[in-house]
């Protein structure tokens, strides 16, 4: 990562290294991470249509794939030193765009929640210390309780 990239909470750092550690070993084709990121702002864009058609299942599978994005963009970056501000930049404005668009039915309180992540990101940004609420995983969660039970 280059020298002006954000650092992260040490708790993050080592939550990271557990659960990437093992990933990061694999073998993952070389694919661009900003790539992967667009990839999982449409997995969004599923989601939202797909819960308007009342698809549910087909939804959380968006919404699944969406996590997933944001997980392995991750992952490629480290495994092949592609990591960079530029690509974090993309990444938190691609994590705020899939939040604003899985939110959009959701605006109590799950879009003030957007909202704080949108604050929080310029604040990131500004200071160079990424800390941002995991609130897709939360609502992931959320999401399968009120529709699966």
């Amino acid at each position: 990562m280059q020298k002006d990239s954000p650092s992260k909470m040490k708790w993050v750092i080592n939550m990271r290294k557990l659960t990437d550690g093992w990933l990061i070993n694999l073998s993952w084709p070389r694919i661009n991470p900003s790539f992967i990121s667009a990839l999982a702002v449409g997995a969004a864009f599923g989601f939202a249509v797909f819960y308007k058609q009342n698809i549910i299942w087909l939804a959380v599978v968006f919404l699944v794939i969406n996590l997933l994005g944001d997980w392995f963009d991750g992952i490629i970056a480290k495994k092949y030193g592609l990591a960079s501000r530029k690509g974090w930049i993309i990444d938190i404005v691609a994590d705020r765009l899939s939040e604003g668009i899985i939110f959009l039915y959701y605006p109590v309180p799950w879009f003030g929640f957007f909202i704080l992540n949108c604050l929080l990101s310029i604040v990131s940004y500004w200071r160079r210390f990424a800390f941002i609420l995991p609130i897709r995983l939360v609502f992931l969660v959320y999401f399968l309780i009120i529709n699966f039970n």
